[in-house]
């Protein structure tokens, strides 16, 4: 298509990450908010990378036009603040869409830097942690992140999973923590009582599976932990998708700037593997066991994992914070 929505995506600092502009009213912006930092104390705190560097949270600037940064995305980040600082309830009542655009702008936008930043920073020519053309792959995650400006709109079903979990909070220090997968792309983050967890083209099938478990806890406190281990499923059964999701992306008026998505056709999905999922489960919830998990038998025979979700008779885990008695 000659659209320039569906154009080749822009990688240099002239432009904007969003709108894909190029205007000499580009500034460097946060990935994540200011008020996201200030929240949760994040200045002085690091992400870590694809390559496994640690990056300060206050460096992690892409480029912004002055339009897309101080109208829609502006209201973007007041919503979910606002939602953020009211509690749970209000971020349940946020649509699922705009959570999915937010969490969506904070995974593309840590991709973008990373295409900036070197593998090895010792060296002079290193290459990219992420290679230039990596970002092609997420075209379809930035047609869609047009839905920002009002200039995408999904028809029928989305193709992604947005799960709500309320918290107990660790406190001060402890009450903050986000990771994604970029090979699968999921993402799962803790602010405070409120943990959110998207599976940003998964085509909603963990929204009829795990969210099946979000829904029957309905709204009582989770652990860290099982909010860890949720997102350890989620991303599993994100790679578990064997076919790639399909789209039609089409103007029904060509003088109007929203763009429509379809998605079609159905999922194949490869069987699950407790074993291989046992791996992935270590990584994430291995930090809160006694020697990171390290003494914790991961896999049983014949399909035996341990789970912080329910108990030994299947019945949902649910206790108040002192009781749990693990580490962080």
């Amino acid at each position: 298509m000659s659209d320039p929505m569906f154009s080749k995506l822009e990688t240099d600092d002239s432009c904007c990450f969003l709108c894909g502009a190029k205007s000499e009213a580009i500034t460097a912006e946060h990935v994540f908010p200011k008020w996201l930092q200030t929240k949760f104390d994040l200045w002085n705190k690091k992400l870590d990378l694809l390559n496994g560097t640690a990056f300060p949270y206050k460096s992690l600037k892409i480029p912004c036009c002055s339009s897309c940064n101080n109208n829609e995305l502006a209201q973007l980040e007041s919503r979910v603040a606002s939602a953020i600082t009211s509690g749970y309830e209000a971020c349940c009542r946020l649509e699922k869409h705009q959570w999915y655009l937010w969490v969506g702008k904070l995974f593309y936008g840590i991709l973008r830097k990373e295409i900036q930043l070197k593998r090895d920073r010792t060296k002079t020519f290193s290459e990219p942690i992420v290679p230039p053309k990596a970002l092609d792959f997420f075209s379809n995650l930035h047609l869609f992140l047009q839905g920002i400006l009002g200039n995408h709109e999904f028809v029928d079903r989305p193709p992604y999973s947005v799960l709500v979990c309320n918290l107990h909070n660790l406190g001060p220090g402890r009450d903050f923590d986000f990771r994604d997968n970029f090979h699968n792309m999921t993402v799962a983050i803790r602010m405070g009582s409120v943990g959110v967890i998207v599976a940003l083209e998964d085509g909603g099938v963990n929204k009829d599976s795990f969210g099946r478990y979000v829904t029957k806890v309905c709204g009582r406190k989770l652990h860290p932990i099982q909010f860890d281990e949720l997102y350890a499923k989620v991303t599993y059964q994100a790679y578990l998708i064997d076919t790639p999701i399909k789209y039609i992306s089409s103007k029904n008026d060509p003088d109007v700037s929203k763009v429509l998505t379809e998605v079609f056709g159905g999922l194949y999905i490869r069987d699950w593997s407790q074993k291989d999922f046992s791996e992935l489960l270590k990584v994430h919830v291995g930090i809160w066991l006694p020697e990171g998990g390290e003494n914790t038998t991961w896999f049983a025979e014949p399909n035996l994992v341990p789970t912080w979700m329910i108990d030994h008779n299947g019945e949902l885990l649910l206790k108040p914070l002192e009781a749990w008695e693990l580490r962080g």
